[in-house]
């Protein structure tokens, strides 16, 4: 921790967490949702006889061909918006999840309504958690993209993606996979501007926190507590809702878990974005922030060359702290 930098130094551009890997690369290719209807064969009036017409009746009229079965990303949804049973939502949803794997699978599934059919899945099954799991690595799948104005995220949100993550979170407080699975679908909303600010006004930060707090001993709530922290923090209107508690909470699971390079490496992002954002840096430094990122590279030799632990660690200390 360098003590004797006599200004602080330039604080590079505001990073956000990459958008995750796809769950898997060998989904099966989505079919048409409907297929196509042939036409009728017409049969040729005999030239010898000029009956009159007569109706058909069902025993004698030209069946229609049958459409061939749906499969993949449609025959999920199909059993979203068909079926009644919870089991069968959850596996809809997690079949989705793997699924959803190209951006034109996930442009594609906006269009045909997939974010709303599960939206509309969560909120009727809130008390099941394993439902909550399924429904929130979906919208996360759903969501993952590289772009920063994540459309698919924006729409998303639109049709109530953020509120049913966030009660999740609530409904289940005690479920760590829960916890995790609606933090890493946070994650991944919270690419787009518009969604940042919705989930702030939602006391999402406080959220989290709590989450972060109830589950200090499960290393893959920490660490997808962070990283969903490290995107909230790219919208400086966030910055009102960062409080010492949530500091605490980010330095509390770094030192829980501290062997963890991927919970070192998520406390770090959301740490630095925060000083970059909510100029709290005399907060982490009181919270045990600099102690921990100096232990975090001391343990973890890649993070020795992190721009982010560098920058941390050589910015000079100020007035101005939060209160919370």
């Amino acid at each position: 921790y360098a003590q004797s930098v006599p200004e602080r130094p330039e604080v590079p551009q505001l990073q956000l967490a990459p958008a995750a890997v796809p769950v898997t690369q060998h989904a099966q290719e989505s079919q048409p949702f409907l297929a196509a209807i042939e036409e009728r064969q017409s049969t040729s009036a005999s030239a010898a006889r000029q009956l009159p017409p007569l109706p058909a009746t069902a025993a004698h009229a030209d069946p229609d061909p049958p459409s061939p079965p749906l499969s993949g990303m449609h025959l999920a949804l199909f059993r979203l918006q068909n079926e009644s049973d919870p089991r069968a939502h959850t596996q809809a949803c997690r079949a989705l999840a793997m699924q959803l794997d190209t951006e034109e699978k996930r442009h594609e599934a906006c269009e045909a309504g997939v974010p709303e059919a599960i939206v509309r899945v969560m909120n009727h099954g809130r008390k099941d958690s394993s439902l909550q799991v399924a429904g929130c690595t979906a919208l996360r799948c759903l969501c993952n993209s590289s772009s920063e104005e994540n459309e698919v995220a924006a729409q998303t949100a639109a049709v109530g993606g953020t509120d049913a993550v966030l009660q999740a979170m609530r409904e289940h407080p005690d479920k760590a996979d829960v916890q995790e699975a609606a933090c890493r679908a946070i994650r991944h909303l919270a690419l787009h501007a518009q969604n940042r600010l919705q989930i702030c006004r939602c006391h999402g930060l406080e959220t989290i926190r709590t989450s972060m707090r109830n589950h200090l001993d499960d290393a893959g709530v920490q660490e997808s507590g962070c990283l969903a922290l490290g995107n909230l923090a790219f919208e400086p209107e966030c910055r009102h809702a960062v409080s010492k508690g949530l500091i605490e909470a980010i330095v509390h699971g770094m030192h829980q878990h501290l062997p963890s390079l991927t919970v070192q490496e998520a406390g770090v992002f959301a740490m630095y974005n925060l000083i970059c954002t909510a100029d709290c840096f005399d907060t982490i430094a009181e919270c045990g922030g600099i102690e921990v990122v100096n232990m975090a590279a001391s343990q973890h030799p890649e993070l020795q060359e992190s721009p982010e632990v560098h920058t941390i660690l050589s910015v000079q200390p100020y007035q101005g702290t939060l209160d919370g």
